[in-house]
């Protein structure tokens, strides 16, 4: 995934989460947004790293 289009999946996926409080129901939002990635769809580390840290509400 080149780095504009997770700057997009980031953006939909912390907009997503920042409506929850609870860290599994934000981790469910996260879960949902992996889900609904096409099955070809490549991540590095540090882009699915960068991603899980929205699970904890700073």
């Amino acid at each position: 995934m080149t780095d504009q289009e997770f700057e997009k999946w980031y953006t939909a996926i912390k907009g997503g989460v920042s409506a929850y409080e609870k860290m599994e129901h934000r981790v469910a939002v996260i879960a949902g947004y992996f889900g609904g990635m096409l099955p070809d769809t490549t991540l590095t580390a540090a882009q699915v790293a960068e991603i899980l840290k929205l699970r904890n509400k700073k």
